[in-house]
């Protein structure tokens, strides 16, 4: 933001679907009427940000306006009728009484209704016998005895959130400038989870206190803020600098409702708080540039060079006692410990740990003549957990015409382990046989998993090729295409939940613990990717009052695992069979759960006051696996869809546009996954979450109003 990093967010992604391991930043945080415009960087960059950008960064530029704001306000809702998005929000600058000076915030709150697009429950209620079940429910009266009914909620969670942005800045004198920029966002979510039914020999049935089963509800709380203090001299022909320091913080707060601890029956609660997470990232850096022009007969030559300083902080605290706590029932009744959908921070996984980073940079770019560019970028960083590495970048672009020209790059960059992924963990516990029995994610610093060979995450590595080529036929027309190539090695994923009782190693050394499951991050695989991206856009005036703007984008890429390491001989000892720290469900998620084709065909036409827009965006199919029990693997491939969009602007002054319009008018679905298999849950979730594809919420409506003033 503003050219500097932004803070992550504080959960790893655990679940099994794309980024499955990954650690992300929340760009929702960020007020959209906050944002100026939007820069990304194709080409690989940690030799200029550092960790984190090895394919290229996005860099969201806050507003500067002054004496003028904007006023924005949209409802829309689903075909189904629920989904309802509203929110308002405003933005607004004013000088600050000096020349250049500005304070620019945006006040944004939004309230997203849930959706619903579970199919006809195929489960029981009450029983596992259809006959008795039929009957129960008959008697009850709770669910229809004969007509399709649901029992759970899949689609878009409720959420509630108002955010704060500012960016500021105000002259010191004619050369140096203090500036500042920072938000607030708070966000309500509420998610659910699977339905429970009320089978009293199930382990997770409750049917003291939910007679009729339950589906349990997921609160939580997002609180996100950060704040960017600074100082620049920008001077014409001088040296410029940047010196700033910065504070960012994510913490999510987790609760449930509607749901049991059953091990605890009657006494069990029906609320929990489950543990919170936050991390914290305080960074200080100096950054100095300066053109020197005619150097050596050169057109131009920019030196860059600078310095950070980072401390990043991750905290896992527990949740409430009744939330892990395993209660008389377990052991007497086979009832599950712990609350029931959710898995609770125990004491066990708590954390509370802090590392460094220092990293220094230089930065070249020269125009050697009128038409040829070339650019180099050097980064040094050196962290306090596991040491240092070097990141390098080489660029360059010939104008073959004044209109032609090719562009090329070769960046080694490097993703550092994010502290999420060295130090989450987590334990989930069950009865088996009268016995408690636990499934753990280890800490990847614990010494239990160096004593089965498995190693602390090291960094990953990337070497990132990319060759373009651009054109303009004339003032109207531009044409892009752009190849690339990113091979990472020692891609940090998660392992598969490895059996302790068919591993022997495992076996001989958990004996009598209880733990039943283990897995943990890891640099198991090394990954390619390799893609083609062309852009081709044509603008066209037909005089004063009419304008058209069409453009079509496609991209083709693919990403396939190119080896997976062997697994550690201290693990893989006494065990026969070849163990599988990463297996065939985990492969897919690289491999094909995301299209591998997308294709977005846009028209823009302007006549008099109107504006219409259509656009039409092609996903390519994907594919999922599922792994029943004793079984082998399943397929399911998901064909590709086409999705509509349109709307239509009528500004009924220069300053007062409303909008209507359409996201996927045409109301297309992704395929269902097979009623057989596991994944459809019964019915209550009809769509595959392995993959990620487009949503599954239908045709949404909405109207819009702006206005500038």
């Amino acid at each position: 933001v503003n050219g500097k990093r932004r803070h992550q967010f504080s959960i790893p992604h655990i679940g099994f679907s794309i980024s499955r391991g990954m650690v992300v930043t929340d760009m929702n945080t960020i007020p959209s009427l906050a944002v100026e415009r939007t820069e990304i960087l194709r080409d690989g960059a940690a030799a200029q940000y550092g960790s984190d950008a090895i394919a290229g960064i996005v860099n969201l530029q806050l507003r500067k306006t002054v004496d003028q704001g904007i006023f924005k306000t949209q409802y829309g809702v689903t075909k189904e009728g629920d989904g309802a998005n509203w929110l308002g929000a405003i933005n607004y600058g004013f000088k600050l009484g000096k020349q250049n000076s500005y304070l620019n915030f945006t006040l944004h709150y939004q309230k997203l209704g849930e959706s619903n697009r579970s199919d006809p429950y195929r489960g029981t209620i009450y029983s596992a016998t259809k006959r008795i079940d039929d009957s129960t429910r008959a008697t009850r009266g709770v669910y229809p005895a004969t007509a399709p009914f649901t029992v759970g909620i899949f689609g878009t969670s409720e959420v509630k959130s108002p955010k704060f942005f500012v960016n500021a800045a105000y002259p010191i004198t004619d050369q140096w400038t203090l500036y500042s920029f920072g938000g607030y966002s708070y966000k309500k979510a509420l998610g659910y989870g699977l339905f429970r039914n009320a089978i009293s020999s199930n382990s997770n049935a409750n049917t003291a206190l939910f007679p009729d089963g339950y589906v349990p509800q997921f609160p939580a709380e997002d609180k996100d803020y950060s704040a960017v203090l600074g100082l620049t001299r920008s001077v014409i022909k001088g040296w410029n600098m940047d010196f700033s320091a910065g504070f960012g913080k994510n913490a999510v707060y987790r609760f449930a409702k509607n749901t049991a601890n059953a091990s605890l029956g009657n006494a069990s609660p029906t609320e929990f708080f489950v543990g919170n997470s936050s991390f914290s990232q305080l960074t200080a850096e100096a950054n100095i540039s300066k053109d020197f022009e005619g150097l050596w007969n050169m057109k131009s030559l920019n030196l860059a060079l600078g310095s950070q300083f980072r401390i990043d902080r991750y905290k896992l605290n527990r949740g409430d006692t009744n939330s892990f706590k395993v209660g008389p029932l377990a052991t007497s009744q086979g009832k599950t410990p712990g609350t029931q959908g959710i898995a609770a921070t125990a004491p066990a996984d708590e954390a509370n740990e802090t590392r460094s980073n220092i990293g220094i940079y230089a930065d070249v770019e020269a125009d050697i003549t009128e038409k040829f560019l070339v650019a180099t970028a050097l980064r040094f960083e050196n962290y306090s957990d596991f040491g240092s590495n070097f990141s390098g970048k080489f660029a360059s672009r010939f104008n073959i015409t004044k209109n032609i020209a090719i562009r090329g790059s070769i960046n080694k960059g490097f993703r550092a382990p994010s502290l999420q992924q060295i130090f989450n963990s987590a334990t989930s516990t069950l009865v088996q046989s009268g016995q408690i029995r636990y499934t753990k994610q280890y800490r990847s610093d614990d010494p239990f998993l160096a004593s089965i060979g498995i190693e602390t995450p090291q960094p990953e590595i990337s070497w990132n090729y990319n060759i373009g080529f651009t054109a303009k036929a004339n003032k109207n027309f531009l044409f892009t295409i752009d190849a690339y190539q990113i091979g990472i090695r020692n891609k940090i994923i998660v392992s598969e939940a490895l059996t302790v009782s068919s591993i022997t190693v495992l076996n001989n050394k958990l004996q009598g613990t209880g733990i039943q499951q283990i897995s943990f991050f890891t640099n198991h695989v090394n990954t390619q990717t390799r893609g083609v991206d062309v852009v081709t856009n044509y603008k066209e005036n037909f005089g004063r009052s009419q304008a058209l703007n069409a453009s079509i984008a496609f991209t083709f890429n693919k990403t396939k695992v190119t080896q997976i390491k062997k697994t550690p001989d201290e693990l893989q000892a006494g065990t026969v069979k070849p163990i599988a720290i990463i297996d065939t469900i985990n492969i897919a998620l690289i491999e094909t759960a995301q299209p591998r084709q997308k294709v977005i065909l846009s028209l823009d036409y302007s006549i008099n006051k109107f504006n219409f827009i259509a656009r039409g965006t092609y996903f390519g199919k994907v594919t999922a696996w599922e792994k029943p029990t004793n079984l082998p693997h399943l397929p399911q491939t998901f064909s590709g869809k086409t999705l509509i969009d349109v709307s239509v602007g009528y500004n009924i002054t220069k300053k007062i546009l409303l909008t209507v319009g359409s996201n996927n008018i045409n109301n297309v679905y992704p395929d269902k996954v097979i009623s057989t298999y596991s994944a459809y849950g019964t019915g209550q979730t009809p769509y595959n979450r392995n993959v990620n594809q487009f949503g599954f919420n239908g045709a949404f409506y909405y109207g819009s109003l702006t206005l500038k003033f």
